[in-house]
């Protein structure tokens, strides 16, 4: 067999072996998700396995939670974004500061609130077996803050 033969087969088999480790890379990637469970309506609906009569109930509760929470938090995440600009001003020990720093703390107490109401509306469309459950599982789970859940 002569030298560009062999060089060919070699480079054949370099690529063939490029292409099966991408390949594989790929599927670990995009097929080994972490297994973490969804978060949110969908999650509650599918744990709490809520029959078609709840799931009916849970919608109108659900697009009303978000009504009302979605602009308090925009509105939590604008101030705070303020708020941490105050760090490079010469007034951060201002009395506009402290105002703003109130103003913050009553938008997440009455997010904090909202939350507290959807949630206690929640498990009063719950059957005694599914609030025993919501109380012992899923209230832990929303209770945490996002970056305690993954521990």
């Amino acid at each position: 067999m002569n030298e560009q033969y062999k060089f060919r087969n070699l480079w054949i088999a370099i690529l063939s072996l490029f292409l099966l480790n991408m390949g594989t890379l790929g599927w670990i990637f995009l097929k080994n998700k972490p297994m973490q469970p969804p978060v949110g309506p969908l999650f509650i609906e599918k744990t709490l396995n809520f029959n078609q009569q709840q799931k009916e109930a849970f919608e109108p509760l659900k697009k009303q939670h978000f009504k009302e929470v979605l602009p308090i938090r925009d509105s939590i995440k604008h101030d705070k974004d303020a708020l941490f600009a105050w760090v490079k001003s010469d007034k951060a020990d201002s009395v506009e500061f402290e105002n703003r720093l109130i103003s913050l703390s009553q938008k997440v107490i009455q997010n904090e609130r909202n939350t507290f109401k959807h949630f206690r509306a929640i498990r009063d469309l719950c059957t005694p077996e599914q609030k025993k459950f919501f109380d012992d599982v899923m209230i832990e789970r929303f209770k945490r803050p996002p970056h305690e859940k993954a521990k």
